[in-house]
């Protein structure tokens, strides 16, 4: 009999007692991690299990197939001729093991058949004799007998071969087929190939629609080609190219600071990944982008979940994109959002643009013409809403997630609205579900890092920082959550190093608050208080500089002075603008003032909560001084 190993995924345990049972049943030794003994280094029993193993059966489920152990382990079964692959879902073994026969378990249930079919695999995989019912010999047939039964099945076989010809049944494959392969004939290039297909692989799930990859020498069936070139130990080049014509689509050049070969494939995969959701747009659905026009539409796609990619050559591949196929959908919602973001009073200052404005109805008006319920418009709407409008806001925010409630990108802007609103544990749980639904995304990552931040939750903040700078290292969105965190929470010498590298964010205000930071002495902070004065006072536009003067006294300032600086401010519209600062960590003790409510009133928050009934997480906080419902009613 032989020894198995078993490898499978926790949360297939029932199933793979079941296997196992079946399988001690019928005489076989099976090893499985229920087995290792208290005190145990569990990676060594491991790895002894799977060297003195004669066969190693492996579970591929929709979760098994994400495991790193589990394809670890199945991966040493390959190579040594020993893998009994079992299937417990629809869902395909990962790129290395499919061309395996599997033993089927579908059903949930190990009956008779299964269980000899399986018996037969680990028989096979060791060289032994199949365990279980033994087939009983029949009469021989006679010779002329058997030559018409071959030529009766040759004759079969070229009617079924004639068939499919003329069928073709591949030709209506539903999807796009990703190959992956090297941009050189070095083994450096052909083994990063190998490993991003293999990641790739793995994250076929989070990918938007119907992406199949496969290895590259399926590549002449294959809609795209991702080329890996290997340019050291820790940096590469990646290519799409077309396998139409190999003209290349997008590419880029990766180096993945940790040194670490691990973190460069999982780098290359997560960018590859989300050029994969891009490209598939542009192949599936009703309207598909001709060659130019999906190289222009792939380039401003990619770029959008990275931070700062609001810019004219954006707006303008997508305005081409659109004037030649204006009922591609993906490209208004993108539009739509692109151009909300450029409107919107908080990225001009304070100051309306109307023409931005005008614009964007205009938009809004042929997107509805396409898809009149599109969520992404009502989000567009809802920027151009006057800033104290939050009853407005909420309304179409909500509605437009509740018509997509799987759409990461409405979802991140749920969580931003309700961050602004005052709900920050709400608004956390909002875009986690958005970084689930898209883990390939470093602009919805960042969101979920700042609001991790503003939430209080500094340890899960840094842990996903981490997670960020192996992911994207080097990209604005990494570099952003970084200097965000480390300016109000974190080290502020790791705050000034990125500022010095940021030539966009100049100006002395953030010198003086991290020189504050780092050295909170009177001297320091009077200076910073002295520039915040100054610098309000003799503004050409004042509104620019509330936000971060709101803040900084925050941080730094007498209590009373944020107070006087809100409530007598000018334009109550700036106030709502700033809005959120005031629901972070350094706003606890003016919370617990009721003058607070004061300055939601002027904001427009007050009239939020009051008609919704759905008061801020601080109202509830603990340590809060006063009930809010009823402080409010005297507001009146």
């Amino acid at each position: 009999m032989a020894s198995v190993f078993l490898s499978y995924d926790r949360e297939d345990a029932a199933t793979a007692g079941a296997v196992a049972r079946a399988l001690e049943k019928a005489g076989h030794s099976v090893w499985w991690d229920r087995q290792i003994a208290g005190g145990s280094e569990y990676s060594r029993e491991i790895e002894q299990a799977l060297r003195d193993a004669e066969a190693v059966v492996v579970l591929w489920s929709a979760k098994s197939v994400q495991s790193p152990w589990v394809r670890d382990e199945a991966a040493s079964g390959r190579d040594r001729g020993r893998l009994v692959p079992v299937r417990l879902d629809a869902t395909d073994p990962p790129l290395g093991f499919r061309q395996y026969q599997t033993v089927d378990l579908r059903r949930g249930r190990i009956g008779k058949a299964q269980q000899q079919a399986l018996f037969h695999a680990v028989a096979t995989a060791t060289g032994e004799q199949a365990v279980g019912r033994v087939e009983k010999s029949r009469p021989s047939i006679p010779l002329y007998r058997r030559i018409w039964l071959i030529v009766g099945a040759v004759v079969a076989m070229l009617l079924v071969a004639g068939t499919l010809l003329l069928w073709r049944p591949w030709a209506d494959r539903s999807g796009v087929v990703l190959a992956v392969g090297p941009a050189g004939t070095d083994a450096a290039s052909r083994l990063l190939a190998r490993d991003l297909a293999i990641k790739l692989g793995a994250l076929q799930s989070p990918m938007a629609g119907n992406v199949r990859i496969v290895e590259a020498a399926e590549a002449k069936d294959a809609d795209f080609l991702f080329e890996a070139a290997s340019s050291g130990s820790a940096s590469a080049t990646l290519l799409l190219k077309s396998t139409r014509d190999s003209a290349i689509l997008w590419s880029g050049d990766y180096a993945q600071p940790t040194g670490k070969r691990a973190d460069l494939v999982q780098q290359l995969a997560y960018t590859a990944g989300r050029v994969a959701q891009c490209a598939t747009e542009g192949m599936e659905g009703p309207v598909k982008l001709k060659p130019d026009l999906l190289k222009s539409y792939l380039n401003a796609c990619a770029q959008l979940s990275e931070i700062g990619t609001v810019d004219s050559p954006n707006v303008t591949a997508l305005l081409q994109v659109l004037e030649s196929s204006p009922q591609f959908t993906p490209a208004w919602t993108k539009l739509l959002l692109f151009e909300a973001d450029l409107t919107s009073p908080k990225a001009n200052d304070g100051v309306a643009n109307p023409q931005a404005a005008a614009t964007l109805r205009e938009h809004i008006a042929a997107a509805r013409k396409i898809d009149p319920d599109m969520p992404e418009a009502m989000i567009a709407e809802a920027a151009l809403l006057p800033p104290r409008d939050f009853v407005g806001r909420d309304k179409l925010v909500r509605g437009a997630a509740a018509r997509s409630p799987d759409s990461p990108i409405v979802l991140a802007q749920l969580a931003s609205t309700l961050a602004y609103e005052g709900h920050m544990g709400e608004a956390v749980g909002v875009i986690a579900k958005a970084v689930k639904l898209d883990p390939l995304s470093p602009s919805a990552h960042r969101a979920y890092i700042a609001l991790l931040t503003y939430a209080g939750s500094f340890d899960a903040a840094r842990r996903e920082i981490a997670k960020a700078e192996r992911l994207w290292p080097g990209t604005e969105s990494t570099r952003d959550s970084n200097y965000r965190y480390h300016l109000r929470y974190g080290d502020p010498k790791i705050a000034r190093a990125i500022f010095e590298q940021m030539a966009n964010v100049g100006g002395n205000g953030p010198r003086l608050f991290l020189e504050a930071r780092e050295d909170p002495s009177p001297q320091k902070i009077s200076a910073l208080q002295s520039f915040l004065r100054d610098r309000l006072a003799n503004m050409e536009n004042p509104s620019a500089g509330l936000g971060f003067a709101t803040l900084a006294f925050g941080g730094f300032g007498p209590k009373e002075e944020i107070f006087s600086l809100l409530l007598k401010w000018p334009k109550a519209d700036d106030v709502a603008i700033v809005s959120e600062v005031l629901f972070r960590p350094e706003f606890t003790e003016l919370r617990r003032d009721p003058r607070f409510l004061l300055i939601a009133k002027r904001a427009g928050l007050l009239d939020l909560w009051q008609r919704s009934g759905n008061w801020p997480d601080f109202c509830t906080a603990s340590g809060h001084t006063y009930d809010c419902k009823a402080e409010a009613a005297k507001l009146r």
